[in-house]
């Protein structure tokens, strides 16, 4: 048994219950991490054969800003906040 400064005793089993608690939340939030960060890459992927099809399709052109069709809209906006600590947190849209 553990006393805290509040008064608070805490058996190992309580203690171990805790720990399970934060285990299971770290593995749910790392499942979630992969499969975002397999989206993420997929989706870059799928962008750079859609860039390379066009930059073979346009032969030996540069391709621009000024080459896009005009009816073209973003699938997606990444916006990036960084905090006071240097971490990142990126959301997509």
């Amino acid at each position: 048994m553990q006393n805290h400064n509040n008064g608070e005793t805490r058996t190992i089993e309580t203690i171990c219950k805790e720990l399970d608690a934060l285990a299971l939340t770290y593995l749910d939030k790392l499942e979630e991490y992969t499969q975002t960060w397999q989206i993420t890459t997929s989706q870059l992927q799928q962008g750079f054969l859609n860039l390379a099809h066009a930059k073979y399709t346009m032969g030996s052109r540069k391709i621009s800003q000024c080459s896009y069709d005009e009816r073209m809209k973003a699938q997606a906006r990444v916006y990036v906040y960084t905090n006071i600590k240097g971490g990142g947190v990126l959301l997509f849209y």
